[in-house]
């Protein structure tokens, strides 16, 4: 069984927002001014989100006349981002008590930046979960979410009917749950026929062009059938496929393996050309403790493994590539690794390893920015050791011009095919 080793927040320090931040703004809402620092690569890193700022108007103006918002509401954050929605709500009363989640550490690591920023950190907490798969069993009385346009119906309906049937533990004894939802304006019509379930009472909907806003109470005492109930399993969303894209079988030279992969992660059915040559490159390294940094679907770290290195870690802020590849590795036969949800590595997988596999997936000045903080901290840690690093041969190559070529270390293996590189580094202290 593998574990958690790490905090998702991962203390997101002075170096790590000089690496992210995109920008910091304000936000008035009900004469409560918020600050909020956005991140690059977190939705809506230019601004508060236009569906966020709807969603409150309209919650706010629609709340039950006897709830009034919810003095002393218990919330739940889905899919937090910056932490905009809950944040702003526990503005409005400092009483609430407000949980932020997300599938995404750089997200949480932002939310709970931006709590302390606007010094409401007190009863809140903030912790990743994919969907609802990871929050702790509780009872709410709202529930808010900037849904997501690109995860596929299959997840839309999970989030919405699980989110209702969380919600349905607290109906009843005076307690009026709501749940209420922003969406872009081309799923409208879609996510409206999840609120025709016997769990939600009268919807009310109203929007614009861009986003429309669903708010709907919980009906306490609702038949709840099976499938609705299965939904609401928070701890087997991803168990039960809804994140899934295919089954196939993979090669590489005479390494052969099996994987489920899943939506919205690249390289569902063929292998990259950054990850064809990591493979091939992998097969030449000695075999070695090692950590895989941003592993995707989970195929470099399943082919270090079939190749004799002891993968000990798999890291990323994205948590369903943590489970993606924790499912493939049992798929195969192998042990899986230990996980880290996390924007950067902890000490105690530093002093583990001894080859870190990093990919990097962008090529914006970030990410350039982040692969050396992270690749640096690896190699400084206290022993030689070797990092293989892939990515667009454009990035790695200001990745090895800007920063690469000033250490004393040495390229041991260095290939590239089709606009690709992956570059094997032997250095340390």
């Amino acid at each position: 069984m593998s574990k958690n080793v790490s905090n998702p927040l991962a203390d997101l320090d002075e170096a790590l927002r000089t690496i992210f931040e995109a920008r910091e703004v304000t936000f008035t809402f009900h004469r409560k001014r918020l600050e909020f620092g956005l991140a690059n690569s977190v939705f809506s890193s230019a601004g508060v989100d236009k569906g966020s700022a709807l969603l409150l108007r309209y919650l706010n103006e629609h709340r039950p006349a006897s709830d009034q918002m919810g003095e002393g509401q218990r919330i739940l954050d889905l899919g937090c981002g910056h932490g905009t929605l809950g944040i702003v709500l526990k503005a409005l009363d400092p009483s609430r008590q407000v949980t932020f989640v997300d599938r995404d550490a750089l997200a949480l690591g932002y939310t709970s930046h931006n709590l302390d920023r606007n010094g409401m950190a007190d009863g809140t907490e903030v912790t990743g979960s994919l969907g609802l798969d990871d929050v702790k069993t509780q009872p709410f009385d709202l529930v808010v979410s900037n849904l997501p346009g690109k995860v596929g119906p299959e997840v839309l309906t999970a989030m919405v009917d699980g989110s209702g049937a969380l919600l349905a533990e607290t109906a009843g004894s005076g307690r009026n749950p709501t749940l209420a939802v922003v969406v872009v304006a081309p799923l409208a019509e879609e996510v409206a026929e999840y609120f025709e379930h016997p769990l939600f009472g009268e919807v009310i909907r109203k929007g614009n062009k861009a986003h429309q806003v669903f708010i709907a109470n919980v009906v306490a005492g609702a038949d709840i059938d099976a499938d609705s109930i299965d939904a609401a399993d928070r701890g087997s969303s991803f168990d039960d496929g809804i994140y899934d894209r295919s089954s196939a079988d993979f090669s590489l030279g005479r390494t052969e393996w099996s994987a489920t992969t899943v939506r919205g992660i690249d390289e569902y059915d063929n292998l990259s050309f950054a990850t064809r040559q990591a493979c091939r490159v992998l097969r030449k390294l000695p075999s070695e403790k090692a950590v895989v940094v941003n592993p995707g679907q989970g195929h470099r770290a399943v082919v270090a493994a079939l190749n004799g290195h002891d993968v000990r870690t798999v890291a990323s802020r994205d948590l369903l590539s943590l489970k993606s590849t924790a499912r493939v590795f049992s798929e195969n036969g192998l042990k899986a690794p230990n996980q880290v949800h996390a924007i950067s590595l902890p000490d105690e997988v530093l002093a583990d390893t001894s080859l870190m596999v990093i990919n990097v997936s962008g090529s914006g000045a970030h990410h350039i920015r982040w692969l050396a903080h992270e690749v640096t901290r690896y190699l400084d840690f206290g022993q030689r050791r070797t990092v293989l690093v892939t990515g667009k041969a454009s990035t790695m190559g200001r990745f090895e011009a800007g920063w690469l070529r000033r250490r004393k270390g040495r390229i041991v293996v260095d290939r590239s095919e089709r606009g690709f590189r992956a570059l094997a580094y032997s250095g340390g202290s």
